[in-house]
């Protein structure tokens, strides 16, 4: 199985191109805090400036999936959560096989990991499975936390063409605000 991701989309588009040699130099913008809730797709998360929302659907083994992006664009950085809605059934039962399919996605064939300590762990109160880790594919760095809740995956990126922002104060900011809101109860 090959899940989808949209990295092909950031990979492209995430990247502010370079000043031309004449123009002078100019501080880097400063990024402000944008919360962000959204009930549909149960996530909170602090962003380092407004999100653009796009929704996209793709097919992955023959079914739709919608996936949602929030993206924020700093530099020559991108700072993603993703949401994949897979129909009940499409993934594979065991949700450890799903997210290393996740993980080789975003790896394809040239991605290296970058840290040696894949941390394969519970996201949240409901101890959902989830997984972190960070790579370089393409002259890119990516960091991902992913995490899977039935047949929905949440995907947190960090995307740069340094290693420095993946830990830096606009990536962490996003990695702890990151959680899940609560079920709606039905009525």
């Amino acid at each position: 199985m090959r899940p989808l991701l949209a990295l092909a989309l950031l990979a492209g588009s995430a990247l502010a191109d370079e000043p031309k040699k004449d123009e002078p130099k100019k501080d880097p913008p400063k990024a402000e805090k944008t919360p962000v809730e959204s009930k549909g797709l149960r996530f909170a998360a602090t962003f380092p400036g407004k999100p653009k929302e796009t929704p996209n659907k793709v097919k992955v083994n023959g079914d739709d999936v919608t996936i949602t992006q929030f993206t924020v664009e700093i530099e020559k950085s991108a700072y993603v959560v993703a949401v994949n809605d897979y129909k009940p059934g499409t993934l594979a039962a065991d949700p450890q096989v799903v997210l290393e399919g996740v993980r080789n996605g975003n790896l394809g064939n040239n991605g290296q990991l970058l840290d040696e300590d894949e941390k394969r762990t519970e996201f949240g109160p409901d101890k959902l499975p989830m997984r972190t880790f960070t790579f370089k594919k393409d002259n890119l760095f990516f960091r991902n936390l992913i995490v899977l809740d039935g047949s929905r995956l949440y995907q947190v990126m960090v995307v740069s063409e340094t290693e420095k922002p993946l830990t830096g104060p606009e990536a962490k900011q996003l990695y702890e605000s990151f959680k899940l809101l609560p079920r709606e109860k039905k009525k």
